[in-house]
């Protein structure tokens, strides 16, 4: 799990999810969709998924456009802490 956990923060500082990170925060308006902030901003994964065959987690710019979503850092913490993210196979 550790393992994975690297893997996934290091993905954070590929191109890709810089572009894909950069496409969501423009199309939110730079605002927090929950509370309007501007104030550090990041993206929210909705859900996570894994490739069905092999059971590996996608990249987090391989995701649709609907399972990103802008929020504050203030937001994405409190919605971590008292919501359980689904996982899903496809």
């Amino acid at each position: 799990m550790k393992d994975q956990l690297l893997q996934y923060y290091e993905n954070l500082k590929r191109p890709e999810w810089k572009l894909a990170r950069e496409y969501v925060l423009e199309r939110d308006g730079r605002e927090c969709r929950i509370c309007g902030s501007n104030h550090i901003l990041q993206v929210h994964h909705r859900r996570y998924l894994r490739h069905g065959s092999t059971g590996e987690w996608f990249a987090p710019w391989e995701y649709k456009g609907e399972d990103l979503v802008t929020v504050c850092r203030q937001c994405h913490e409190l919605g971590h802490k008292h919501f359980r993210i689904p996982v899903e196979k496809v």
